[in-house]
């Protein structure tokens, strides 16, 4: 396959992944049809068949590709220099409470409900929420920098905020659609950077050893 064979093809399959989030979305789970994906991607059904045969492959897909969306996107925010760790915290909770208002989220949820009753959906649900959860922490380790934290408080951090903030956008569904949070929402979210300055303000950072200590300590082992 030519380069420009292969640009094609991943164009395609894009746009299909994100016609596939946005139609989990708004018409749900048992809604996302591989003729309705195909005709939003704007793509023949042979070529969408072609990349996902089946509904259960593609949807899969499409909530791999939104986490590796989220990811990256958090790995940009852990370069941006802020003024210390807490601020970078406060700053990466609005930045992920905008990720979870949006159809990702959204899309996740139905995929989530959906695999109560289907165990091979469930599978790989779980599966990719948990290899989401640990890049998630590595992540945490960067934005936190200079501070350098335990990864078992890292882990509590981020399932209790990303917890919380899944909490709150369940919460948003339930309302009527607006672009302005309800004051009751924008309160939950701030309690929950709180929440987040207290875990780390009661979490001692790790400090290195030098050589010469961990050398002592050796010895008196």
């Amino acid at each position: 396959m030519s380069n420009l064979q292969e640009e094609r093809s991943a164009e395609t399959r894009r746009r299909i992944l994100e016609a596939a989030v946005k139609c989990l979305a708004e018409r749900g789970y048992t809604g996302t049809t591989i003729a309705e994906v195909a005709v939003r991607a704007g793509v023949s059904r042979g070529a969408e068949m072609h990349h996902f045969p089946k509904k259960e492959a593609l949807v899969i897909a499409a909530l791999e590709y939104v986490f590796e969306q989220r990811l990256e996107e958090s790995r940009e925010i852990a370069k941006r220099p802020t003024a210390n760790g807490m601020d970078r915290l406060s700053y990466v909770v609005d930045l992920l409470w905008d990720v979870y208002k949006g159809p990702a989220f959204q899309a996740w949820i139905e995929l989530v409900v959906a695999s109560r009753t289907d165990p091979a959906l469930r599978d790989a649900v779980l599966r990719i929420s948990q290899g989401f959860s640990r890049a998630s922490i590595e992540i945490w380790q960067d934005i936190l920098r200079p501070n350098s934290f335990e990864e078992r408080s890292l882990s509590l951090l981020d399932r209790i905020i990303n917890g919380q903030l899944e909490s709150i956008a369940i919460s948003r569904i339930l309302y009527p659609h607006s672009d302005v949070d309800r004051p009751e929402l924008v309160e939950m979210v701030e309690w929950t950077k709180k929440i987040g300055h207290f875990l780390l303000r009661h979490q001692e950072p790790i400090t290195p050893r030098s050589d010469e200590t961990a050398a002592g300590q050796s010895a008196d082992g």
